[in-house]
Order: structure tokens, then C-alpha cells, then sequence
């Protein structure tokens, strides 16, 4: 596989809605384009337990409406040779996998200052979050999250998943004291 993992574009979206006190924070990111290459998928290729790979039970098949061209020229023959769907996707890495991410959501509540109003507190803010909670990944993307890195926190090695721990969700509530 050659090519760049740099994506064509990458961009975010935030918001902050307001009502009554109420606060909803939310931040969506995406990267669209660029190479990727996944141990996952070639373990579970290599293994045959990857979709691809379990095509027709595991036996060899033809492509359907294949054909193969007659020498050089414009005439073209129905494809009989079959192929093993375990040899053929054995060396076939997943690449240009675009995705969107949910990756922060927060839901917040700015308590009455009459609650506290003799207290040394100027601000009194209660809420819950989620972060990286939800990933919408190309369909041909059934493995990886095209964002997890088998670098550490460093993630130098951009664009290489060599059997990377899965990307986690977490989940906390906070209070947020101004004076």
C-alpha cells in the first residue's frame, strides 16, 4: 500500500446551547481521506475470521460479471477462473477511511445564585459528559478506529494501527466553582 495517511481535510463543529440555565456542549470532528493500515484487519484476514475473508463458506468462487480481456484487444470473455477469497483478501488493508466522531457531549446546569448567595462562591455549575461516544466510519471500515494509533500518547505513528488497544469512552459529572 503506498500513499499519504494526511487527510484531505480535517474540521470540527462545537456548540453551546443555552436555555434556562441548561447548557448543551457538544463537538463533533471528522477526517476525511488519506491511507491507513490496519493489523486488525490483516490478523483477521491472515485467521479467516474477517468478513471478506468468509465469502462463499471459504470456497473458491468466480467475481461475478467478471470478464477478461482478449489480448490487445476490445473483445472480452466471461471470467471462469475462480478465486480463493481467503488468498485474495489476505493482502487487501483497508485505506481512505473517512470518519465522523461525536467526541464530546456535555449537559450542564447553572445553579441560582440564590442557592448560595452567602457563600464565597460567584458561580455554581453542575453537569454530566461523554467523550469520543460515538464513530461513524466508512462501510468498508468494519475494524478500526481510523484515529487509534499504536504510538502512545505521542501518536507519531499516524495512519499505522499495529493492534492498537480500542479507543475508549468515558463518562464523569463535574462541578464548576468560580469565586
Amino acid at each position: 500500500m503506498l500513499g499519504s495517511f494526511l487527510p484531505k481535510y480535517q474540521a470540527s463543529w462545537g456548540t453551546d446551547l443555552t436555555y434556562k440555565g441548561l447548557k448543551l456542549h457538544a463537538l463533533f470532528t471528522t477526517k476525511q481521506g488519506g491511507e491507513f493500515y490496519s493489523r486488525n484487519k490483516m490478523d483477521m484476514d491472515f485467521n479467516g475470521t474477517s468478513v471478506e475473508s468468509t465469502v462463499n463458506n471459504r470456497n473458491p468462487l468466480v467475481w461475478a460479471n467478471s470478464v477478461n480481456q482478449v489480448g490487445n484487444t476490445n473483445n472480452y470473455v466471461t471470467n471462469t477462473t475462480a478465486y480463493s477469497p481467503y488468498n485474495y483478501y489476505v493482502n487487501d488493508e483497508q485505506s481512505n477511511l473517512p470518519y465522523v466522531r461525536l467526541q464530546e457531549l456535555a449537559l450542564s446546569y447553572h445553579i441560582p445564585q440564590k442557592y448560595y448567595q452567602r457563600s464565597p462562591f460567584g458561580s455554581l455549575e453542575a453537569g454530566i459528559f461523554g467523550n469520543n461516544l460515538l464513530l461513524w466510519t466508512a462501510p468498508s471500515n468494519k475494524y478500526d478506529d481510523p484515529a487509534e494509533g499504536s504510538s502512545g500518547a505521542t501518536q507519531n505513528g499516524q495512519g499505522f494501527n499495529f493492534t492498537a488497544n480500542p479507543s475508549l469512552r468515558n463518562y464523569g459529572a463535574f462541578i464548576k466553582v468560580m469565586f
